[in-house]
């Protein structure tokens, strides 16, 4: 009957990340990579991108309604929300 070993051996993870910027300041790319080495020097690695995207516009809320005024009146100076 033939004998079957199995052999464990210490592995070294290694993780690593670089950003990126993106085409805007709210947009970044993030690159993970994990390597793992074993004793006898064999080694593997993978790789994670995570891309941040800005891609919602700005929408107004409270918008002051249109007036007409006359000449000696104070103009309003209410201003939308964001």
């Amino acid at each position: 009957m033939p004998q079957i070993f199995v052999v464990v051996q210490q592995l070294t993870i290694v993780e690593s990340q670089q950003t990126l910027p993106g085409s805007c300041p709210q947009e970044t790319v993030v690159i993970r990579t994990w390597t793992a080495t074993d004793d006898c020097g064999n080694s593997d690695s993978v790789s994670q991108t995570v891309t941040m995207q800005d891609s919602e516009s700005p929408v107004f809320s409270n918008v002051p309604a249109d007036v007409t005024i006359s000449c000696d009146d104070v103009v309003p100076t209410d201003e939308p929300w964001m």
